[in-house]
């Protein structure tokens, strides 16, 4: 039998009607904007000896944080997501190992299972029958070998399943991966988020521009300036009228010849 590595291969106990003693997992699921801005650095060219600065930067980010909590038995979480315009679910693969497993998280032997994905304002290539229709611009989650790219303004909606299992490796034509085998819970109800968070910036731009210094002058430097420029106009004017004076009998002399 053939099996897709993004189904979730389960083994249902014929005499577990109710899943065991597995529920349907209580989580929830939060956005955080931790956006940041980095400062100007400066250093010296070991080359050139010239001053170097290097502009500061803005980085739009947000915290996906999911929290889920724990019931005896669980070793695995299994997370999926829509949207209200989507007809099917699409599960977030985990990657144990650096193997992809059709379960996301791993329980803890905490309360609770945290888990927090981190993403940072992208565009990205949206196609629609394998053909580019846009680029959109949102928000990439990186995850494993995997990107969870959701649009600005996206309503996403999770759930959360518990399973027992453990994992088995599956070698198929062209799919090799682990996949969890045991009992499963329900799945959850759903949770919704909107991309991004409210406290989320507009822009992805830096926060500051760095503009070339303007020198400014004292005013101990402009008055005499000032003092100077008087003086050279004075003399021009005095030496211009001295001109004239001089030259006027020429001119009209000139004249009466």
């Amino acid at each position: 039998m053939t099996i897709s590595s993004i189904e979730v291969l389960v083994v249902k106990h014929a005499s577990a009607q109710s899943m065991g003693n597995l529920t349907a997992p209580t989580f929830t699921v939060t956005l955080t904007n931790t956006s940041y801005s980095t400062p100007p650095s400066h250093y010296v060219d070991p080359q050139t000896g010239a001053n170097i600065t290097v502009p500061g930067s803005f980085v739009n980010q947000e915290n996906l944080t999911f929290t889920i909590q724990n019931q005896p038995d669980v070793t695995y979480y299994i997370i999926r997501w829509t949207t209200p315009y989507m007809t099917n679910w699409n599960n977030i693969k985990g990657y144990f190992g650096g193997d992809p497993m059709n379960a996301t998280v791993k329980e803890t032997s905490s309360s609770t299972t945290n888990w927090v994905l981190t993403g940072t304002s992208n565009t990205f290539p949206i196609y629609e029958n394998d053909s580019l229709v846009d680029m959109g611009a949102g928000y990439s989650f990186p995850f494993g070998f995997q990107e969870l790219n959701f649009e600005t303004g996206a309503k996403i909606e999770f759930q959360v399943q518990a399973s027992n299992g453990s994992p088995t490796y599956v070698s198929a034509l062209f799919d090799e991966h682990f996949s969890i085998i045991g009992e499963i819970s329900d799945w959850s109800s759903t949770k919704t988020i909107t991309i991004p968070s409210s406290s989320a910036s507009t822009s992805s731009l830096p926060s500051t521009i760095t503009t070339p210094a303007v020198p400014e002058l004292s005013w101990l430097m402009i008055v005499p300036l000032l003092l100077s420029m008087l003086s050279i106009a004075v003399i021009v004017r005095h030496r211009k009228t001295a001109n004239q004076a001089t030259d006027g009998p020429d001119e009209i002399s000139s004249w009466n010849v």
